[in-house]
């Protein structure tokens, strides 16, 4: 397959989620996100290339990697490469790229600068990963949780049955914490959440007997249904959103996430 093009620039967490706003996610959508680790350049190496005169930049970087994978023969690359100075998007947001066998053409892969075996994952580089997580989390209504492999929840290179790669991103990087921190950025970024909103609550769906509830990929009345979800129905709230006069919930159920509207949802 041919190469396609990247993107190749460099962002503060503010300035990647304003990028992020202004994408249109209407052809190919992620079903969950894969963390990876860079094992090579480990921490040590990457800030040995910022105390070079001049430093090696995130961007600069970028076009280095760029050649690389093309002269692999891959038509894309990992989506993004969160490094402890910016989160460096490569392989455009709204198309497949390539990083993880099993999971190419369905999910985003992100790499994270070290090696987290004998790294630890503290400072700018545990925050720039938390926010660039809880802002593609939020863009398109992914969960976090409920995990099941292959098919939703945020999820691990290692986790996949066909990689050799069995220990990345690394012990240092422990799941449950870094789903916790993302939750809580998601929340901090979204200061407008009710609190029965907040995402691992439960909810039961409320209609008429012979009225489905339309799950929606986005909170508008327009938008593409993903999923009829019969009266009765068990969700999992992911979050809430206001739009104009109505509110939104973000739930996974049956094993597809989306947007309903919340009046039709019993929180329990």
């Amino acid at each position: 397959m041919a190469w396609h093009s990247i993107v190749g620039k460099s962002f503060t967490a503010d300035e990647f989620e304003r990028y992020v706003g202004s994408l249109e996610f209407t052809g190919w959508r992620p079903r969950f996100a894969v963390v990876h680790n860079t094992s090579v350049p480990d921490r040590k190496t990457w800030d040995g290339w910022q105390a070079r005169r001049p430093p090696l930049t995130d961007d600069k970087w970028g076009q280095n990697l760029a050649g690389y994978y093309k002269g692999l023969g891959w038509p894309g690359c990992p989506h993004l490469f969160v490094t402890p100075g910016s989160i460096l998007t490569m392989n455009p947001l709204t198309m497949a790229g390539t990083h993880s066998p099993s999971w190419n053409s369905i999910s985003w892969g992100i790499e994270t600068v070290g090696e987290f075996d004998r790294d630890l994952f503290t400072g700018s580089i545990k925050d720039n990963l938390v926010a660039a997580l809880a802002i593609l989390h939020t863009a398109v209504g992914l969960p976090l949780l409920p995990y099941e492999r292959g098919v939703q929840g945020l999820h691990f290179h290692k986790e996949d049955p066909r990689t050799t790669h069995k220990s990345c991103p690394g012990k240092y990087i422990v799941k449950a914490d870094l789903i916790k921190a993302v939750q809580a950025e998601i929340q901090r970024r979204n200061p407008g959440e009710h609190p029965a909103d907040e995402g691992g609550n439960f909810g039961v769906v409320k209609t008429a007997p012979n009225d489905p509830l339309n799950l929606r990929e986005t909170p508008s009345a327009k938008a593409k249904i993903v999923a009829a979800l019969n009266n009765g129905a068990k969700v999992t709230v992911l979050g809430g959103k206001d739009v104009g006069a109505s509110r939104w919930l973000n739930v996974t159920a049956s094993g597809k996430s989306g947007w309903v509207a919340a009046r039709y949802v019993e929180i329990t």
